[in-house]
């Protein structure tokens, strides 16, 4: 693929030196899963799920999540399964807000 076509990164498969084919990539990992023990009923993508709800959790900024795991902002979203930690974000803020209005 020439570089001006290239978005986000890509896993090379080290035998043919090339991008993964499009299944290629889950059943390989799937061995390596099953070889450390991983269950059946996790996935690649849930790894990548945690790694996002982590960051955002932890406070990081979407569009910097977005810039390490995807392209596309939905798809980074639609990982993104912290809700307990947008929650809470979103409650220290509103706090937050109120102090200032209130001049506290």
């Amino acid at each position: 693929m020439p570089p001006e076509q290239r978005t986000g990164p890509q896993i090379i498969d080290e035998a043919s030196g090339r991008p993964y084919a499009e299944s290629a990539y889950g059943r390989e990992w799937r061995i390596v899963a099953r070889a450390a023990g991983i269950p059946s009923h996790i996935w690649n993508m849930d790894a990548r799920a945690r790694a996002i709800t982590d960051a955002e959790d932890a406070g990081a900024d979407l569009d910097r999540i977005r810039s390490a795991a995807y392209s596309q902002v939905a798809t980074t979203q639609r990982y993104s399964r912290g809700t307990v930690g947008k929650s809470r974000r979103v409650a220290e803020l509103r706090l937050a807000h109120r102090a200032l209005r209130n001049g506290s």
